[in-house]
């Protein structure tokens, strides 16, 4: 059926909520409960390589079939996006970092180092990432949002719209709904660029078609090879069709 554009938007907004707080919330809170249980049972001899595999069980269900069913649905409501998000230059950032946030300890204190890394990757991308005519490319980094309604679901058409979804994978990422659904957009739009952190256990097999890049400093996806590869892809760009918010 065909809806006008604004009608289209809430149907789509109203979907994506669904997916939210339906089965990436599900799918979230089994893998918090075993990074908790393993951690507690650590000593007993139960390690998260042993939930990963029972997670494995339920993902290969041949009548629940839930990662079918999810990428399902994920193409049909991605594909009401693009007509959403078509024209619309607001969305269409050239990087977006995905990340699982910006960790708290017991007192409430960020963790440093992931505020430090997310935000130097921002900055560098920001000064050296460059359009024909020497134009900065746009990089998305949630902490930087303004508030307002339904900013998340702008952040959900920004991964659709954007060139290159950086994905920081640890071993929490996926036990946050926000990261999952990210995560399946971006892999189906085709525009994923995985990193993988401190060698991380994941619940989830991951599509073989993409090139991951290991972490083994925090420097990673600043390597001069990153962002030469970067500035090839948006050399050439017209920087017209981007977003004029970096």
């Amino acid at each position: 059926k065909n809806f006008a554009i604004d009608e289209l938007s809430e149907l789509v907004i109203e979907t994506l909520k669904i997916l939210i707080d339906g089965p990436m919330s599900l799918l979230a809170r089994i893998w918090k409960d075993a990074l908790k249980y393993s951690s507690e049972m650590r000593s007993h001899g139960c390690t998260l390589e042993d939930y990963r595999a029972k997670f494995a069980i339920f993902l290969r269900d041949g009548d629940l079939q839930p990662i079918y069913r999810i990428e399902t649905w994920i193409k049909i409501v991605d594909k009401e996006i693009h007509k959403v998000t078509k024209g619309k230059k607001d969305y269409r950032h050239g990087v977006f970092l995905s990340h699982q946030g910006i960790k708290k300890d017991a007192f409430g204190n960020e963790n440093a180092n992931t505020k430090i890394m997310m935000s130097q990757v921002k900055y560098i991308y920001n000064e050296k990432l460059k359009f024909r005519g020497g134009k900065k490319v746009p990089v998305f980094f949630d902490r930087h949002m303004v508030p307002g309604n339904n900013q998340y679901i702008r952040m959900l058409y920004s991964v659709c719209a954007s060139d290159k979804v950086m994905v920081f994978l640890d071993s929490e990422y996926f036990s946050r709904k926000w990261c999952l659904i990210e995560y399946f957009l971006a892999k189906n739009r085709g525009n994923m660029m995985p990193f993988l952190l401190n060698k991380p256990i994941l619940p989830i097999e991951l599509p073989k078609d993409v090139v991951y890049r290991e972490m083994v400093a925090e420097a990673e996806p600043i390597k001069e090879e990153v962002i030469v590869e970067l500035q090839n892809h948006f050399r050439e760009k017209d920087p017209n069709t981007y977003t004029d918010n970096y």
